[in-house]
């Protein structure tokens, strides 16, 4: 379908975007409100008068994928991409591809970055196919791969700075570039079963999709709570999650949106589908 602007108060869609591709990985915005839509084809810019713009793209690769976007002091949107790392510079809209070479050091560990985030304004962590990458922005390199070389499956970072980096079956505490601690189960015993989803909360709590349901870990007393359909989700499995700083959780099922307010939990599922108008 595109992208839906959704009025929440209002409980409907009141404008569709038709976007290329066969489908949106992220959109965020810059600080002109310019909302910035990355796709699986392509990278496009709804400006505050609602135009569409399609960045070119196609020197780089036809169709070319994006997964995840950061804007930095300089406005510069830095993107992971099928390709590398992408920046493209805010005054002139050039874009430059960081990408990855064998046997060199300080280049990005795969070709494949899944997401980037901001650490200190200085330096970019990159969740790559192969592990954990610290990308400095001033010298323009990898200065530190950190952990296992393998599919780096979600990842953020609080607000003490501290990384948290999750694989398929274990996820990381990292300070100062030094892994600290690793988890491998919660609860009796049970393995961790990460899908694609991570984030920290104003708390400094983690948030996590995993295949047994929404995981939420406390970093302080090291407590695991599943929140399953029994809590209130529609069903344990879904796509991915957006976690707003009221508190609430909007998670992407197949069958819709589902509001899911942690601390209202057991009751029945509140599901928000499509109404266009």
């Amino acid at each position: 379908f595109g992208l839906f602007l959704y009025d929440k108060t209002q409980k409907k869609v009141i404008k569709t975007f038709e976007m290329p591709g066969d489908g949106i990985t992220q959109i965020g915005y810059d600080r002109y409100k310019r909302l910035w839509v990355l796709s699986t084809k392509t990278l496009s810019i709804i400006e505050p008068d609602l135009r569409v713009r399609i960045l070119p793209t196609n020197h780089l690769k036809p169709e070319l994928l994006c997964w995840k976007i950061l804007f930095d002091r300089n406005d510069n949107a830095w993107i992971g991409s099928e390709i590398g790392l992408l920046k493209v510079v805010f005054s002139t809209e050039k874009i430059t591809v960081y990408p990855s070479k064998i046997g060199d050091p300080h280049a990005i560990s795969h070709p494949f970055v899944y997401d980037v985030k901001l650490l200190n304004n200085r330096k970019i962590a990159l969740a790559t196919q192969n592990g954990l990458d610290i990308f400095d922005v001033e010298s323009q390199k990898v200065t530190e791969k950190i952990g296992p070389r393998r599919i780096v499956f979600a990842m953020d970072v609080d607000s003490k700075e501290r990384m948290w980096v999750a694989f398929n079956d274990e996820f990381l505490q990292i300070i100062n570039y030094k892994i600290v601690k690793r988890w491998e189960s919660y609860g009796n015993d049970k393995k961790l079963r990460f899908k694609n989803g991570l984030t920290v909360d104003r708390a400094d709590k983690l948030w996590m999709n995993t295949s047994d349901g929404l995981l939420n870990f406390d970093p302080i007393t090291e407590r695991f709570q599943l929140f399953t359909e029994n809590d209130g989700l529609i069903n344990n499995y879904f796509f991915g999650f957006i976690y707003e700083n009221n508190g609430n959780i909007y998670l992407n099922h197949q069958e819709g949106v589902n509001y899911f307010n942690p601390l209202q939990t057991r009751t029945p599922p509140n599901l928000y589908e499509p109404t266009l108008t």
